[in-house]
């Protein structure tokens, strides 16, 4: 297995995202294999009895997505893989993940802990705002958007990734702690957006 799906109904404009597991409510863990590098938008969205995510060791997998232009999206959503996972409440994100989509864990409103794993390869955490003149716009969609429960992220990785200014679009983000390695404290003060939380060093 490479990726897990999406489905995508074109026959509508704009077009309207369904995931291959999304909407199974009474899904409560799952292990994704180590083959895969790529969860696509809307894969596990409502699952909302989901509470444990691992990954198998040796994880290849690179992208946990969402729809970067929500603009052409069904009610400019920005779909994402484990998108209204409202039981989730710790997530352990693999070292080789690169980029975390629009949307990737949005209103998972009981997630509180966010660790990357290891010497981490992430770079991007996306965000967006949905410019269409409809569907009561504009909208916003990000990352860990509206994730209001959230009190700590452990990154692994001395240089700050980008971070989206929607990224953590309602969560107050200065009570989040953020723990970032040994000798990186003022590159993290000085990166846009990851300067408003709490910034801490640890040791190994």
């Amino acid at each position: 297995i490479k990726s897990i799906v999406e489905d995508i109904d074109n026959s509508g404009e704009p077009p309207y995202y369904d995931g291959l597991f999304s909407d199974c409510y009474n899904l409560r863990s799952i292990q994704i294999p180590k083959s895969v590098k790529e969860i696509m938008s809307s894969a596990f969205k409502n699952c909302t009895s989901l509470k444990d995510i691992t990954f198998e060791a040796k994880s290849q997998l690179e992208i946990i997505g969402g729809v970067d232009n929500i603009t052409g999206t069904y009610e400019c959503s920005s779909q994402g893989a484990f998108m209204n996972c409202s039981s989730l409440e710790k997530v352990i994100i693999p070292s080789t993940v690169t980029t975390l989509g629009v949307g990737a864990f949005e209103n998972c409103i009981n997630l509180k802990i966010i660790e990357f794993e290891g010497t981490s390869a992430i770079k991007y955490i996306k965000g967006d705002k949905c410019s269409h003149s409809g569907y009561g716009c504009p909208t916003y969609g990000g990352a860990f958007m509206n994730c209001t429960s959230l009190q700590e992220i452990k990154i692994t990785t001395p240089t700050p990734p980008s971070l989206s200014e929607y990224a953590f679009r309602g969560v107050t983000t200065k009570n989040i702690t953020l723990k970032v390695p040994y000798g990186s404290l003022e590159a993290y003060k000085a990166a846009s957006y990851w300067k408003n939380m709490t910034i801490k060093e640890y040791y190994e």
